[in-house]
């Protein structure tokens, strides 16, 4: 449920960048010539930024992207400032109309490699042939157009230029994007879809003045965004689980002046569970432990402090309020077991691996052939008199996740 909510906040700030861009549209016209004539670099500067900004972060998706962008931005403003009757024109167009969401495409199914590598390269020239493709094809469709064919020709009906196949086609890209932002916590396929979205409204409402100005502006503010969030991620976020980082939670500790109580999670005999399963293995237990802990309704929020010790910070509250959400984690985790085989034996649905996880609380690793479930430790603090700075809150829950090791393990002690 969390990472829905956090798909659906990263699809906000597109929706309401380009939401902005035309209810603001129609002001553009209304300013002086002068000013009209700088507004018009506008998408060029935010483009050049963004690809500074991707270069920085070593992100080749987001440059390709801003590359991407201010090409389709020129051939607009260049090559489409006459009527779509031009033979020429309607080249280009259908050349956009077409080749844009492929190289959408493209950029969605890449993996994110870094600039300054063979991949870099490589993404540039398969880029580059389907913007050669494209062109081509655009030649087939005036043929098509020729033939009568409805589905290739432009203004399918009034008040809408793009032609139907193009629209399927931009219909398709953008729900693999949108998939594809749910599945992943990636910022740059929410640049995507916003940019397909933004030139998709473009091209399918050619002739609304200053259209290409307001909407390439957003989509030029939109990656700068996206790469600002997506740093941000990268400082702050564990790649591995997802969770909140430990500089995440110093900064958070910081900005609490209030009461506040934390728990320290230690995953129990983990150097076992790598040494005789692998760190794939062992990945895995990460992220288990750190789905099960951020899955408490408590109000507490987790971070990965480091290796195989988590964090749960409860703001507002003290022992005594979260004492049995810090059980319910422990028995969460004692309660789920790992089913160990091949890729290629895993069950298909999810409902028959369930089925076949235990929930009964094991001790502190249980083995069989095919089966591996483990426990965690778990030590509770609160801010006090005694305990006034965060080091000495973490340090007292710290005290209290070893005493709860010698106890046995598979325990919380406060």
């Amino acid at each position: 449920m969390n990472s829905f909510i956090s798909a659906l906040y990263r699809l906000s700030i597109p929706v309401i960048l380009l939401t902005i861009a035309l209810i603001l549209r129609p002001r553009v016209s209304q300013i002086g010539a002068e000013p009209l004539t700088l507004l018009q670099y506008l998408p060029y500067v935010l483009a050049v930024i963004s690809g500074l900004l991707a270069m920085q972060f070593n992100r080749s998706r987001f440059l390709l992207l801003a590359v991407v962008t201010v090409a389709v931005y020129w051939l607009v403003q260049t090559r489409l400032q006459v009527s779509l009757d031009d033979v020429g024109a309607a080249q280009v167009f259908n050349t956009l109309a077409f080749g844009l969401p492929a190289i959408i495409l493209a950029l969605v199914l890449f993996d994110e490699r870094g600039i300054f590598n063979p991949y870099g390269l490589i993404y540039g020239v398969v880029l580059c042939v389907l913007a050669w493709a494209a062109w081509q094809y655009a030649e087939l469709v005036a043929q098509y157009v020729q033939q009568g064919s409805p589905w290739f020709v432009l203004w399918p009906r009034d008040g809408y230029v793009l032609s139907w196949a193009a629209t399927v086609l931009n219909l398709l890209v953008a729900a693999v994007a949108l998939v594809l932002v749910f599945i992943r916590r990636d910022q740059c396929e929410v640049a995507l879809l916003g940019t397909l979205v933004a030139v998709w409204a473009l091209l399918g409402w050619f002739y609304l003045p200053q259209a290409s100005i307001a909407l390439f502006a957003a989509t030029g503010v939109l990656q700068i965004v996206a790469l600002l969030r997506a740093s941000h991620a990268m400082a702050y976020q564990d790649e591995l689980t997802g969770l909140l980082g430990r500089r995440a939670l110093n900064e958070r500790l910081r900005g609490l002046g209030g009461r506040y109580a934390l728990a320290m999670v230690d995953v129990d005999h983990f150097k076992k569970v790598n040494d005789t399963h692998g760190h794939d293995v062992g990945d895995d237990v990460l992220k288990l432990v750190a789905s099960q802990l951020s899955r408490s309704r408590g109000g507490g929020t987790c971070f990965r402090y480091g290796g195989e010790e988590f964090c749960v910070l409860f703001p507002r509250r003290n022992i005594e309020e979260c004492l049995d959400t810090v059980e319910h984690m422990r028995e969460a985790v004692a309660g789920y077991e790992i089913t160990l085989r091949d890729k290629s034996q895993r069950p298909r649905r999810s409902v028959d691996g369930a089925k076949r996880r235990s929930s009964k609380p094991r001790g502190a690793v249980k083995v069989s052939p095919n089966n591996l479930s483990v426990t965690v430790s778990i030590g509770l603090a609160e801010k006090s008199e005694e305990l006034r700075s965060p080091e000495e809150v973490i340090a007292a829950a710290d005290q209290k996740l070893y005493s709860a090791k010698k106890k046995g393990r598979n325990r919380v002690c406060a």
